[in-house]
């Protein structure tokens, strides 16, 4: 559907999303207060020096995509 649509699915991920970083010490304490108030979240990933942004596909380490508008909103429109 993603290649039908013209989209990149790691684009799509973020679509709607909040992502936060938040120092290693206080994600506990984050995530608690959004269960609290029924937000769902997770750590999916870490800082690190130098690194740029990325993610990994199929085992390989990839560029994060970086879009200025949101990937649905843009399909919809």
């Amino acid at each position: 559907m993603c290649r039908h649509l013209g989209i990149d699915p790691l684009g799509l991920l973020g679509s709607g999303a909040l992502l936060a970083t938040v120092p290693p010490a206080h994600v506990a304490r984050v995530l608690g207060a959004w269960h609290r108030r029924g937000i769902d979240g997770q750590a999916i990933g870490h800082v690190a020096r130098g690194r740029g942004v990325s993610a990994h596909r199929r085992g390989r380490r990839v560029r994060f995509p970086w879009t200025t508008e949101d990937e649905i909103i843009r399909v919809l429109a």
